[in-house]
């Protein structure tokens, strides 16, 4: 697995899913390429997410059960907007 690309994108950990705002389309087709993406220095595995994006919102919607159990277990906290740099692994 070698990084992709890097980006400095808002964010935020909301009742289950990440979501990502601001994001076009070129990003969104990056990071559903994508295997891992890092997030503060914790990596999360993208197997078996659901990946969708909403093109009148220009938001990206990631969620998946497991996805979802390693979100919680990190230092995100939940409905805090955040704007840093994710890394994504292809």
């Amino acid at each position: 697995m070698r990084l992709f690309r890097t980006l400095q994108l808002k964010y935020r950990y909301n009742n289950g899913h990440l979501l990502i705002t601001g994001a076009s389309q070129t990003i969104a087709d990056d990071i559903k390429r994508a295997k891992v993406i890092e997030i503060n220095n914790i990596k999360y595995d993208l197997t078996g997410t659901s990946i969708r994006y909403e093109d009148l919102w220009n938001e990206l919607r990631i969620e998946g059960d497991s996805f979802v159990s390693q979100l919680a277990k990190s230092r995100l906290i939940q409905y805090k907007q955040y704007n840093d740099a994710i890394k994504i692994y292809a």
